[in-house]
């Protein structure tokens, strides 16, 4: 059996550097820390407009890459359903359709117009005739490209502090190498 050798201060050195190089893993997929309370409410609403009339009030929010909006009476904030509801931007106009009550949606791949750019809506209905303007709510980053320069620097870290301690952890075993070869031909103290 062979014999435990005592510590040494390179092999203390060793083990509180490699202490200090290992750090927190980043979670893979399938297994995620929990979100705190604070944190889920500090997330930004979704990207949208919101308009009012004497009779109506208009909300146009990006769901995805959909634009939906919500339509409602201004007095009694009961939804509007049954209107006719077009949108144009730029040469392009768009028929709205009902997708729940008070809702029109419009697919994205539909609007040819650029962030920013202002959409001329049309609702029309009984006893309704508006125009209104606003602007194109920009679309949502998607999550994981919002959490991917973060992850980056984390691997980046990472390999920078491997390649610091590898170069000592060398010399430490070459150094280990010749003690032991210096003992076996008796030169080194005992």
């Amino acid at each position: 059996m062979p014999m435990l050798k005592p510590c040494t201060p390179l092999s203390n050195l060793l083990a509180v550097l490699l202490c200090c190089v290992s750090g927190a893993a980043p979670a893979h997929e399938g297994h995620h820390e929990p979100v705190p309370e604070t944190a889920a409410a500090a997330v930004a609403p979704a990207p949208r407009a919101a308009l009012d009339t004497p009779q109506l009030e208009l909300v146009v929010q990006r769901e995805g890459a959909d634009l939906v909006l919500y339509l409602d009476d201004y007095d009694t904030n009961a939804p509007l359903s049954g209107l006719q509801v077009s949108v144009r931007s730029g040469t392009l106009t768009v028929q709205a359709a009902a997708s729940g009550e008070g809702a029109y949606r419009i697919a994205g791949d539909l609007l040819d117009g650029q962030d920013g750019q202002p959409l001329d809506i049309a609702v029309h209905g009984p006893g309704i005739d508006a125009r209104l303007q606003a602007p194109l709510p920009a679309a949502a980053v998607p999550d994981h490209v919002a959490h991917a320069e973060p992850a980056r620097r984390d691997q980046a870290w990472i390999i920078a502090a491997a390649a610091a301690v590898l170069p000592v952890l060398v010399i430490g075993w070459l150094l280990w190498r010749r003690r032991d070869a210096r003992a076996a031909r008796g030169l080194g103290a005992a």
